[in-house]
């Protein structure tokens, strides 16, 4: 009788354990680290492609509209299907004014991987650069 109350117990956390999960991917937002400190302005970049704005998340970067719409393009076809899910894998702050980022997306069909670079003042973000791509060794050494 013991064994079978424990199984229950165990599958009872288990499936809570995944709700738990599951539900903390769903909310909005770029899952994130907590050091160092976040910047509002990128924070809403992310955001915006997370909902699969491509448009208006590149809308800060200072590139011709063309050339905005070009990138928007590649990030939608880099972007699967469904969903998109995202973690902030690394941050690091060059300096007070500077900050750059590793971000994982995934849909039901995909994983890319976003770096993302800029200048920040206050809670505004200037991007400078950004690179995705689907290939993981590619960004592996931006994680150490």
């Amino acid at each position: 009788m013991k064994g079978f109350r424990l199984k229950k117990f165990i599958a009872l956390f288990c499936s809570i354990a995944a709700t738990v999960l599951i539900a903390s991917f769903a909310s909005a937002g770029c899952t994130a680290i907590s050091e160092p400190t976040e910047n509002a302005g990128l924070e809403t970049i992310k955001i915006r492609m997370q909902e699969r704005r491509f448009s208006t998340a590149f809308g800060s970067f200072e590139i011709e509209d063309s050339a905005k719409k070009s990138v928007a393009d590649q990030i939608s076809g880099l972007s699967g299907e469904g969903e998109l899910k995202c973690v902030t894998l690394r941050r690091v702050r060059q300096s007070e004014y500077f900050i750059s980022e590793v971000v994982l997306f995934e849909s039901d069909s995909t994983i890319f991987y976003f770096t993302i670079s800029g200048e920040t003042a206050s809670d505004e973000f200037r991007m400078i650069n950004f690179w995705a791509t689907t290939d993981f060794d590619k960004i592996r050494g931006f994680l150490y």
